[in-house]
């Protein structure tokens, strides 16, 4: 009788995983080796700090809580002091419920509200707080900062939804940055881990369903190793070098774009309806809407537009750097909300006075975020529109719910 041999990798496979076993230990040796090398080398050769920004499953994002600490930031290029509140934003921690006569204005943004790269002291938030103090030393003024990078108007919302009003603003003062803003309200345009919103059937908003994210060894990392957020930040400018040279970067100015398209009218058209959403919520609050218009580098320098101009190629005819002030000017006149641009301001102080080194009002020549100037000027801008708004009459208390 001829007996069958049992599978080769059965017989094997003991013999194999023991003589593989040194080698794999070696490999994983040699590879925690590198990992340590390339830690300490980050550690030791750059400024690169900790990630600050947390993934959040109802709110979308926001900073570390209850953080407070010296870090580098690249942008300013230099330390900054940096101090996030028990909720994950910008600033001290403030009571929800507003003290007795005390008026308060939640400003809620993007990267330009928080402004990172700038001294606490010196935000366009603090600047504007500190104006009002002056301006109306009988009632006491709290301004509190609910910007967060990367955050679009539906994100904004839900974050009024879910928190800000807690705080029970009088004012609530909306800032859209030209910049990004409207590309990021779109999931035709942009595809960020953010909350997105698209139109639903009854001429309103809803709410696309939102992956909080990054699994948990990912946020440890990011906590904790200086190497693996450098690799984060490579591979962001990696990607972002990559769609320039496929000229995708071009989207982002869409927003000058006086031609449109189907995609480009959908974002408008998703943008007014969030508007009109946040200003029904705002009011059924009690409290008043406020949209500020934060203009970008290149509605201001005449070399930056013409990059603009450059990347958009063919459809540079149509392109006309007022046109975002236009369209937000004209949805806010229809939804009777009150609505201030900087960028003629801007533009003026820009024509008429020194601006500082070569970081002009915006770090990065004018390409990035504003610089301690900037946000002096972004707040006196907007307390103008305040008084006016202060003066108007008086706001009643916003109501519980």
């Amino acid at each position: 009788m001829i007996r069958e041999s049992p599978p080769a990798t059965a017989v094997r496979s003991p013999g194999c995983l023991r003589r593989l076993a040194p080698k794999l230990g070696l490999l994983v040796g040699t590879i925690l080796v590198v990992l340590v090398i390339g830690e300490v080398a980050v550690r030791s050769l750059t400024k690169i700090d900790k990630r600050l920004t947390v993934r959040d499953p109802v709110i979308g994002k926001r900073y570390v809580c209850d953080f407070d600490d010296e870090v580098f930031v690249p942008e300013s290029g230099r330390i900054v002091h940096l101090r996030f509140n028990r909720d994950g934003f910008r600033g001290s921690d403030r009571p929800y419920e507003k003290p007795a006569g005390t008026r308060r204005i939640a400003v809620i943004g993007d990267s330009m509200t928080v402004a990172v790269a700038t001294a606490e002291e010196r935000t366009m938030v603090v600047e504007l707080e500190r104006l009002l103090a002056a301006a109306f030393p009988t009632e006491s003024w709290e301004v509190l900062n609910f910007g967060v990078s990367s955050a679009s108007t539906g994100q904004e919302l839900v974050l009024y939804r879910e928190l800000v009003w807690r705080y029970q603003p009088d004012i609530v003062l909306l800032a859209f940055f030209v910049g990004n803003d409207l590309t990021d309200n779109s999931r035709r345009l942009t595809s960020a881990r953010r909350i997105y919103f698209d139109l639903d059937d009854k001429g309103g908003v809803r709410q696309l369903p939102y992956l909080a994210a990054a699994s948990g060894l990912s946020g440890w990392l990011n906590q904790h190793s200086r190497l693996y957020v450098w690799y984060r930040i490579l591979r962001t400018r990696s990607r972002e070098r990559v769609r320039e040279m496929r000229g995708r970067s071009a989207s982002r100015f869409q927003i000058f774009n006086t031609a449109g398209n189907e995609d480009l009218d959908h974002a408008w058209e998703l943008t007014r309806r969030l508007l009109a959403e946040f200003r029904n919520e705002v009011s059924d609050r009690g409290s008043r809407l406020v949209v500020a218009v934060i203009p970008s580098g290149p509605q201001i320098y005449d070399d930056l537009w013409a990059e603009v101009l450059s990347a958009a190629g063919r459809d540079a005819s149509d392109f006309d750097r007022d046109h975002p002030e236009h369209e937000l000017e004209d949805i806010c006149r229809e939804l009777e909300v009150p609505c201030v641009t900087m960028t003629e301001d801007i533009r003026e102080a820009v024509e008429t006075g020194p601006e500082t080194g070569d970081e002009r009002l915006f770090y990065d020549q004018g390409r990035a975020h504003f610089t301690d100037d900037g946000s002096r000027l972004a707040a006196e801008i907007l307390f103008d529109l305040l008084v006016g708004e202060i003066n108007a009459g008086p706001i009643e208390a916003p109501i519980d719910g």
